[in-house]
């Protein structure tokens, strides 16, 4: 096992590097990272994760991922006792959300429970991650049901008073998208929902009043 860390450990340092990136994945390192993730050698875990989540930045991971089944165990360490694991483990399913193909894989596996979880964390690393992926999911009319549904809305509007413009950013972005379902709308002028994104009219930054104007032009 020690030797397997060290080995693991410089795949890791050399996956931070964009050119090794993709020769991790040319030269069939990801099935042996998949292999981890369904492994229960926790210490190799976090390494692992790392390494894809460094990995998977590049389009070209996703099709290897999915042959590989890695979405499922990726899904499944979103919810591990490890804060370091969980962490990682968003990393990767935030790289994934960018790529089309892999959104629906992320909802097929049930990730939608942690990811709200994690919106509601006390933690600005782990809500922003978490709100660039609903972000990202919310660009497909055909998973606004579920996002909406599973209780992803009231976790996105309470962030809408986050002290980080970038989670802000992130789920106004993320609002506006689902604010484009009319069957949506009502829900989001629910409770704080307009206030709030009244309040971001006021906001220096220009995206984020851009989101803000779009949604309330939508749900008015």
């Amino acid at each position: 096992k020690r030797i397997q860390q060290q080995a693991l450990g410089v795949l890791r340092n050399l996956s931070v590097s964009p050119s090794n990136k993709v020769r991790v994945v040319n030269e069939g390192g990801l099935p042996a990272l998949v292999a981890i993730l369904r492994g229960s050698v926790t210490e190799l875990l976090e390494d692992a994760l790392i390494t894809l989540r460094n990995v998977t930045v590049e389009p070209e991971s996703d099709i290897h991922l999915f042959q590989d089944g890695a979405v499922a165990p990726l899904v499944q360490h979103l919810a591990s006792d490890d804060p370091a694991v969980r962490k990682a483990a968003l990393g990767c399913v935030r790289n994934l959300s960018a790529n089309s193909r892999s959104k629906a894989h992320v909802l097929r596996e049930n990730g939608l429970q942690p990811l709200i979880l994690f919106l509601t964390a006390n933690d600005e690393e782990l809500q922003e991650n978490a709100a660039v992926v609903f972000r990202n999911l919310s660009v497909n009319a055909e998973n606004d049901d579920k996002l909406v549904w599973e209780g992803g809305l009231p976790a996105l509007v309470a962030l809408l008073g986050s002290r980080s413009e970038s989670i802000v950013e992130h789920v106004a972005g993320a609002i506006r998208n689902l604010s484009c379902g009319a069957a949506n709308r009502p829900k989001i002028a629910e409770g704080d929902g307009v206030r709030l994104m009244v309040t971001l009219l006021a906001s220096a930054n220009d995206r984020i009043l851009e989101h803000a104007v779009a949604i309330l032009r939508n749900v008015s």
